[in-house]
């Protein structure tokens, strides 16, 4: 926020108009306020606190530009024998998504180096219907 002092401002104004001064915000007050929710949305975008995901075994087999997946997940096993050590591995694909790129996607993010709250409002200042939350990963849990 030290770089973004006018959304710093923005956000102090939205909260003294709901909250005042002589409380501190709560779970209630979160829809009235869609500017700070939208920059909650956009520091997770902007900056992700894992950069990549968790990896993940596929469950079948895929093919992705050219490249041939086997489903199953990759595990290195390690054989000692006698003074000798080997290493091998079980066939099967292990992906990671890179979270980083997909948050800064210019078809979806337009501008992506820059930290702007507004993508997440619409015209009239609500916050858009974006459950598009990669930070903490995806996928089957």
């Amino acid at each position: 926020m030290a770089i973004n002092p006018e959304i710093q401002r923005r956000a102090q104004e939205e909260l003294d108009g709901v909250v005042g001064n002589d409380r501190l915000p709560d779970f209630n007050d979160r829809p009235h306020l869609p500017y700070v929710d939208a920059i909650y949305h956009e520091v997770l975008r902007f900056a992700p606190p894992a950069n990549i995901g968790a990896p993940h075994a596929l469950m079948e087999d895929d093919t992705y530009e050219g490249y041939f997946l086997p489903k199953g997940g990759s595990s290195l096993f390690m054989c000692i024998h006698g003074l000798e050590s080997f290493f091998f591995f079980l066939p099967g694909s292990i992906v990671t998504a890179n979270i980083w790129a997909m948050t800064h996607d210019e078809s979806i993010y337009p501008e992506p180096h820059l930290f702007m709250p507004e993508r997440y409002l619409d015209f009239n200042g609500k916050l858009k219907d974006d459950s598009r939350i990669l930070s903490y990963d995806f996928g089957r849990r």
